[in-house]
Formats: structure tokens, sequence, C-alpha cells
């Protein structure tokens, strides 16, 4: 009989021991709760980042026709132009950004859609925008695609003037991207 327990005792010792958490078999210290570190998520998985902008009406802008525009609009303008991201490691291109808007003759303030598009996703908004130079900016986020679907929140920025002229877009997002 008392061979029979100490077997059980060995054998209850074996299997305790071969299901033991890792860091008891090597002697480290436990992790105390803590998760295991997480890879390094892109510079645009976050709810705020930047993005920045060149003004070269030579490669980016071209005027609309105002034929089919609302009635009470003047001018009406678009450009396209490479949007860049600010990462850790220097500058790297996200994707472009369209934007048409209306400018009525009397006015500085015209109404701007926007629409950022990248890899992973798009990101749209509308917002009035003053024209005179170095004027400031807010724009709804009302829209996204990709790891952006369903994004709301807000874009400010400063209108742009000058050729070579950069603007920064600070992008607020009201919930996480779905990297």
């Amino acid at each position: 009989m008392a061979a029979q327990t100490r077997n059980l005792c060995f054998l209850a010792l074996v299997l305790a021991l071969a299901s033991a958490p890792a860091h008891v078999m090597s002697g480290n210290p436990p992790p105390h709760g803590k998760p295991p570190p997480r890879a390094r998520l892109p510079a645009y998985c976050t709810r705020h980042f930047s993005v920045y902008q060149y003004y070269d009406p030579e490669t980016s802008f071209w005027a609309l026709s105002t034929e089919n525009v609302t009635l009470g609009s003047t001018f009406t303008f678009g450009y396209s132009s490479n949007v860049t991201g600010v990462p850790g490691s220097g500058r790297r291109t996200y994707g472009t950004c369209g934007i048409i808007a209306v400018l009525p003759d009397d006015s500085s303030d015209a109404f701007c859609q926007v629409i950022v598009v990248s890899p992973v996703g798009t990101i749209t908004g509308a917002g009035i925008v003053n024209s005179k130079p170095n004027s400031t900016f807010v724009a709804a986020i009302h829209g996204g695609t990709g790891i952006f679907r369903g994004a709301s929140g807000q874009a400010h920025g400063v209108t742009l003037a000058e050729v070579g002229m950069q603007a920064t877009y600070e992008v607020y997002l009201d919930k996480d991207p779905m990297c």
C-alpha cells in the first residue's frame, strides 16, 4: 500500500510539473499579469495623426467647368495631390487627397468636399474653408472605408496660397481604426 501511495504521489508531482507555467520551470519571474508585447502598428492605426500636403498649382490644380454647378456658385475648383504621413523614421506617402470646392464671388468662404484615398481605406470630410492664405479651418469627418469604415471626427488645417507651402491636417477620429 505504501508503494502505491508513493507511486501516486510521484505521478501527481510529475503531472503538476508538466502542467506548470513556463516561468516556473525556467526559473524566470512570473509575468505579473502583463500581456505579451504587441507588434508595432503603422502610424495611421491611431485615433490622432497628422498628414501633410504640398501646394503646387503646376501639378495639382485645375479649373472645373461651372456649367454643372448649382446656381449662385460662381467659381469651382478642384485639385488632387499626394498626402504624406510622418512616422518615426521619416515621411511616407499615405495616399491622395482630392478636393472639390465651390467659392461664391462675394465670399472668401468655400464649401469643400475632401476624400483622402490610401491603400488601407478612405476618409471623407466636408466643411467651410476660408480661402484667404493661412486661414485655419475645421472640417467634419463623416465617413470612411477599409480600416476607416464608419469614421467620424474632425480634421484641422490651414489654407494654402503660395506655391511650395505645406499644409498640416490634424485628424482626430472618434474611434480607433480597424487595424
